[in-house]
């Protein structure tokens, strides 16, 4: 347990001193703010009197569609450099020399990179509740944070950040290479829920509901109503559990992967 508590401190050094992981945490989140607090300002721009507004009608100006898709590319770019990282710069060959168990190695960043994304996914919404609170609030009627769908929606949002950064982590185990990298998570994370649809094909219109983009969507949204003609979607239960089985199955890849392969 000592030893894992070193490791865990090694990499939590390796990652803070890391500029580009710095620096990409903050413009992650000064982004994601952005597209946010732009779509509040929008809302607040088109308030008509005569329309009757309610404080739940301002719950998608909290965390938007784009800010959705700038939350995947950079956390998942970012879960990426973890191990990519060190593979471009060799100083994986000094890591698995001083620590022989590379399953150990990568459980520590696994749950280092865990922690962070998570403190920042947490720190992201709730700065976009306050600004966006505070942009709207005055006109659609502010928002408790207990309001009935809003703590479902605030945790999906929250938990969008560490199942992308380790669907990274994933990636980078698979691929090593930081520019491949970097295209393979704005392909699987964003481009591919938005291209694999079908109103006919019912296998990819499962492929479309299995991605976490959809299951945000629906966590967004709660349980769907089934329309006549359609295909079923999976419900809030099923949307958790494509983040549980996306980060798992991330998990899994990496540790697998950099067992087996040379550095």
């Amino acid at each position: 347990m000592k030893n894992f508590r070193n490791l865990l401190a090694a990499e939590w050094i390796k990652m803070r001193s890391l500029r580009s992981m710095r620096w990409g945490l903050l413009i992650g989140i000064l982004g994601v703010l952005w597209m946010n607090v732009n779509a509040a300002l929008a809302d607040y721009s088109n308030y008509h009197p005569s329309d009757q507004y309610r404080p739940a009608d301002g719950l998608h100006d909290i965390f938007t569609n784009n800010a959705h898709m700038v939350a995947l590319v950079v956390f998942g770019v970012l879960g990426a450099i973890v191990l990519v990282g060190e593979y471009s710069t060799g100083l994986v060959r000094g890591t698995f020399a001083a620590v022989p168990d590379r399953r150990a190695v990568v459980a520590a960043k696994v749950v280092v990179t865990t922690a962070v994304a998570t403190v920042t996914g947490v720190l992201m919404v709730a700065l976009s509740y306050l600004a966006t609170q505070l942009i709207i609030g005055g006109r659609y009627g502010y928002l408790s944070p207990l309001h009935e769908g809003v703590p479902q929606f605030l945790a999906a949002s929250v938990l969008l950040v560490p199942v992308a950064a380790l669907v990274g982590v994933g990636l980078g185990a698979l691929i090593r290479h930081s520019a491949s990298t970097s295209v393979a998570v704005v392909m699987v994370l964003v481009m591919l829920p938005n291209v694999v649809f079908s109103h006919v094909h019912a296998w990819i219109n499962d492929l479309h509901n299995a991605m976490p983009f959809s299951a945000w969507q629906r966590l967004m949204e709660g349980d769907p109503r089934q329309q006549p003609g359609t295909f079923a979607e999976p419900g809030v239960g099923g949307s958790w559990l494509v983040y549980a089985l996306w980060a798992g199955i991330s998990v899994l890849i990496a540790f697998v992967v950099v067992e087996r392969r040379d550095v």
